[in-house]
């Protein structure tokens, strides 16, 4: 029989290896090999103790994970390893082995592998057998733990239980001691505490020490490896904690809510005027904000290098940034790509640098560039160094919004003294409301104008219908236009 084979009888098909226990706790008889099939752990789950509350939903997940990786085909590999001055290492798997499996088939990385490869460590579905705890991505070996003394098989221990397993070791080799230190003074404090009922745990010790003779050497090394495991993980020495159960433990701390607070009128009126607000809010029929939705993903399509290629590259894909340089570049004579942009919105064009220095040239020949210019120093005063806040608020108040200033912009007498009293306190967001004003000043009455006395409008329009129809596309002559040599020079032709 290979180890593998050993290895997954011993987990998965039961007693004839490793549960000493299950005779002596579950039945006073020895059950046979053939009892314990291989449906053995699962009716051993049903007739298990539960814990209080159920068996975590925590074990649930790692009981699952552990029997994929027991897998004869698709699991952890599980052979023999040999060590120098010590014999073979029987159905055991490194640690590497362990990281590598979780990583490839749970999609996680190496860091996450090793940190969830510890906790099922330390809930005992696996142990190192070279004396070390932590799982390391290297080549420390471990073996698998028997379905028995899983967390979920067998989530609860008594003192019955473990001075059965303190009595069963001393009895095993009379001529060496098996236990440590602290378990010898278990063994001392278990006898008086359980002196009703030593009698059978003696009985059921030597029970169990009969059966373990009976096995083989390489399954006596398994059986003694992982029943040790096992009760030195849920009783360990006074200076460790029982890591299982901590990390298991979750804190809750229960915080007021408003259904818990006391219903008096003051919050039942808090909850009318709420009601009574929200009734009134416009309401948008789902079927006109899809079509605005569908509307807006056509509108900007053409401008999404996902959806439609653009020239040179797109640098999503690409990694070029050539058309990123060019859209924040300064140009004097736009593309026909940057006017159609221009068109969608006034953002558009004032998001983009080429469309910003174009419209304040416009804005020069209305006569109104101190709301452009206004509108740009109070977007800058956002991003300037904190030390030069106060002295660059006053200046672009004196500027721009004090009486008979040199650029002097049209604000109400509500903004006005809004503005007035942020300088008491002057912060990047002092003029704020002024902003908002002018914005809006220039998207209705400054931007329509700029759209329809440029070719920004007719390649506009050539947008939409190009969307409409699929049929129509404008391409128009605009190097007149842009340096002045002719005033609304440009031609369009329909392909």
């Amino acid at each position: 029989m290979s180890s593998r084979q050993q290895q997954k009888m011993t987990p998965e098909h039961g007693l004839s290896m490793l549960p000493l226990l299950s005779p002596l706790l579950l039945s006073t008889a020895a059950p046979s090999a053939a009892a314990m099939s291989r449906h053995a752990p699962s009716e051993r789950a049903a007739h298990s103790p539960a814990p209080p509350g159920g068996t975590p939903m925590l074990y649930s997940k790692m009981q699952a994970i552990a029997q994929r990786m027991l897998h004869s085909e698709q699991g952890v590999p599980i052979k023999s390893y040999k060590r120098r001055l010590i014999s073979a290492i029987p159905s055991a798997f490194t640690g590497s082995d362990l990281v590598v499996w979780l990583m490839s088939n749970l999609n996680l990385d190496s860091k996450e592998a090793v940190h969830f490869g510890r906790m099922m460590v330390a809930h005992g579905y696996f142990f190192s057998v070279e004396g070390s705890v932590a799982l390391r991505d290297d080549g420390t070996l471990f073996r698998f733990q028997t379905p028995y003394y899983w967390p979920s098989q067998n989530p609860v221990t008594t003192d019955f239980e473990y001075g059965v397993y303190l009595v069963k070791q001393v009895l095993r080799s009379k001529n060496k001691i098996r236990l440590l230190d602290y378990e010898l003074t278990n063994l001392h404090k278990m006898k008086p505490k359980l002196a009703n009922a030593w009698r059978d745990v003696t009985n059921k010790a030597e029970e169990a020490v009969k059966i373990y003779r009976e096995q083989k050497r390489v399954a006596r090394a398994i059986m003694n490896s992982q029943e040790e495991a096992f009760w030195r993980l849920h009783r360990p020495a006074p200076n460790e904690s029982c890591v299982g159960e901590s990390l298991l433990t979750r804190h809750f701390c229960q915080r007021p809510s408003w259904h818990q607070q006391a219903v008096t009128e003051g919050v039942l009126r808090a909850e009318v005027r709420f009601l009574r607000r929200y009734s009134v809010l416009p309401r948008v029929h789902i079927s006109i904000a899809v079509e605005s939705l569908i509307g807006h993903c056509c509108k900007y399509r053409e401008f999404d290098p996902m959806l439609t290629p653009v020239s040179p590259s797109n640098p999503w894909i690409s990694g070029d940034e050539t058309l990123w340089d060019v859209e924040r570049s300064l140009m004097d004579t736009p593309n026909e790509w940057q006017l159609r942009r221009w068109a969608c919105s006034f953002s558009d064009l004032l998001n983009d640098v080429t469309g910003r220095y174009h419209f304040e040239k416009f804005c020069k020949k209305q006569f109104c560039s101190e709301n452009i210019k206004f509108w740009q120093t109070g977007r800058d005063l956002r991003s300037i160094p904190l030390s030069a806040v106060e002295g660059s608020v006053k200046l672009i108040y004196d500027e721009f919004l004090q009486r008979g200033a040199s650029r002097e912009v049209n604000v109400s007498a509500k903004v006005q003294e809004e503005v007035e009293k942020d300088l008491k306190s002057p912060s990047r967001y002092s003029f704020t409301a002024a902003q908002e004003q002018i914005y809006q000043l220039m998207q209705n009455d400054i931007y329509p104008r700029f759209v329809k006395s440029s070719p920004v409008h007719r390649h506009g329009e050539g947008s939409k219908q190009h969307y409409l129809t699929g049929k129509k596309q404008y391409t128009v002559a605009t190097e007149g236009y842009w340096d002045g040599s002719s005033e609304n020079k440009g031609t369009d032709s329909v392909t």
